[in-house]
């Protein structure tokens, strides 16, 4: 006589659970990672690529923003400049025209 215990659909169910199918798992994540891992990495590299691209465009676009700046700046500065010029021409107009106003007044007397 065996002193075994007769084994029920509950023991399989528990087994299977609690033994198959976490070693199951554990063989598919294996599989997975073993087959997915070269793509990964070949993910990885293309992202560092775009990554190292986006550097190189940042400082591109820093650079430009640098660039404009000096642009407005320095036409500022001309504009400022016009404007000095203009007004010193329109003052120099004035100058010109009391002395034409004198000339005009002391040839009539």
């Amino acid at each position: 006589m065996s002193n075994q215990k007769s084994l029920t659909l509950e023991d399989l169910g528990k087994f299977t659970e609690e033994v198959l199918l976490p070693a199951f798992e554990k063989m598919l994540d294996d599989k997975f990672k073993k087959e997915l891992m070269p793509f990964k990495q070949e993910i990885y590299e293309k992202i560092d690529s775009i990554n190292h691209n986006l550097k190189f465009i940042r400082q591109d676009i820093e650079r430009l923003e640098a660039k404009i700046d000096r642009i407005a700046q320095a036409n500022s500065e001309d504009i400022t400049a016009v404007n000095g010029d203009v007004k010193k021409l329109k003052i120099k107009v004035e100058q010109l025209e009391k002395e034409i106003a004198i000339i005009k007044s002391s040839q009539k007397s």
